[in-house]
């Protein structure tokens, strides 16, 4: 299992979020009189301590799931049947390429996205 963040069912980050923890330092009593302030000035400075630099996008969510990986290299819920089938689907100037051609080749193309919708199908949810 991976941990990935998930926002619209669509993975997002693969593995914990970089919330980029820094600190921010205050002058609380900048000294604003003529020329450098004396030695012995207490400026007041206060850190604020692990500010969120990069807050996670709202409406995501942290899963614990094992992705796919689809034919051309994206990381996707397993039940991300869209993803899945857009990425194994050959290119587009093929299918129509077949489509005008007809026949046998028309024929061959649509058992081949056929194959692809039944490996992929579509889950009780769409």
């Amino acid at each position: 299992m991976s941990k990935v963040i998930v926002r619209n069912g669509v993975i997002i980050n693969n593995g914990d979020w970089d919330y980029r923890l820094y600190d921010i330092e205050h002058v609380g009593n900048p000294y604003t009189g003529d020329g450098d302030a004396p030695e012995d000035w207490d400026y007041q400075v206060t850190i604020e301590r692990d500010v969120i630099g990069n807050p996670m996008p709202e409406g995501a969510i942290e899963m614990s799931v094992e992705p796919t990986v689809t034919a051309k290299g994206r990381m996707v819920l397993s039940s991300d049947w869209f993803s899945l089938r857009e990425d194994a689907y050959p290119p587009l100037k093929d299918q129509l390429d077949a489509m005008w051609k007809g026949g046998e080749a028309a024929q061959d193309m649509a058992a081949l996205v056929q194959s692809i919708k039944d490996r992929y199908p579509k889950t009780e949810a769409s």
